[in-house]
């Protein structure tokens, strides 16, 4: 099998572990939604599945899933008929709140690692960094109270270190050139393009004469 240079750009078929640094916690989810995890004695995260719906719910068995990372990372069958991030599928929100004071939200995705907030402002600047290990959400947890067997794992820590890996570097266009066609998988987006100054275009045509 060819060894491709931009295969180590692609992402991982697992999730990487994460630095040493990272508190994980693993909450059970027994009084429904909202859901709330203290993380320190100012900070909180908020979880909630929003969905707009009630008689669905009162109709559901307690023990079905609902909503599960593994949705995210098990192979899709060609058979199922359902789209891929149809609006059908429960959609999980995360917030994070300081001292009772609303600060930012994100959904909640499979392998996510953020920091937040991420909303640009300098003057608030950011918290905490967020990173999803995995859930189970059954349906007994969205219509109320109970142990359904509902949980969420996750890491966290301060945003006050900074980060400790860094991206790889962009390919140098010379070794781009010396690569074989099929190996070429470099992006065109924002790649130099090369031409002679007029100074040596007018060197090279008097050398002719």
């Amino acid at each position: 099998m060819p060894n491709y240079p931009s295969a180590r750009l692609l992402v991982p078929a697992a999730a990487p572990a994460l630095p040493d640094t990272f508190q994980m916690v693993q909450s059970q989810i027994l009084n429904g939604f909202p859901h709330f995890i203290d993380l320190t004695k100012s900070v909180r995260l908020k979880i909630t599945m929003p969905t707009g719906l009630l008689q669905p719910w009162l109709d559901a068995d307690p023990g079905a899933l609902v909503a599960t990372n593994d949705d995210e990372s098990v192979p899709r069958s060609a058979a199922l008929s359902e789209e891929i991030g149809a609006v059908t599928r429960p959609a999980l929100r995360m917030a994070i709140v300081q001292n009772g004071v609303f600060l930012s939200t994100v959904p909640i995705a499979a392998g996510v690692q953020r920091t937040l907030p991420d909303d640009g402002t300098a003057i608030q600047g950011v918290v905490i960094e967020i990173a999803l290990a995995s859930w189970k959400i059954f349906a007994g947890t969205v219509r109320g109270p109970g142990d359904f067997g509902s949980s969420i794992q996750l890491g966290w820590r301060f945003a006050n270190a900074a980060a400790n890996d860094f991206g790889p570097p962009v390919m140098n266009v010379f070794l781009w050139r010396r690569l074989l066609p099929r190996l070429r998988l470099q992006s065109e987006l924002g790649r130099a393009t090369f031409q002679l100054d007029d100074r040596f275009a007018v060197r090279r045509m008097a050398l002719r004469v």
